[in-house]
């Protein structure tokens, strides 16, 4: 993710998206996921989910951070299932 906060700030104006496999690859819980959220929406990046309910590109803001906070919810409960 420091690569893509580096090439936000080289070039502001140009769309940087940050690709993941799935959004549990992300982080190990809710809390973590909802950061990570927080630091994509603070510096303007999109985040691309390569499989998963949220696959595709995500906007951290406006209505996707709602759908991104439910499905981080999620994934800490599946999280804890498998432990």
């Amino acid at each position: 993710m420091d690569f893509a906060r580096t090439i936000k700030k080289a070039v502001p104006h140009q769309r940087v998206i940050f690709t993941a496999y799935e959004m549990k690859r992300l982080g190990r819980g809710a809390a973590e996921l909802l950061t990570i959220a927080e630091d994509l929406r603070h510096h303007n990046i999109q985040l691309e989910l390569l499989t998963g309910p949220l696959q595709g590109v995500y906007d951290p803001s406006g209505h996707g951070a709602a759908l991104f906070a439910f499905f981080a919810a999620m994934a800490d409960t599946d999280l804890g299932a498998s432990g």
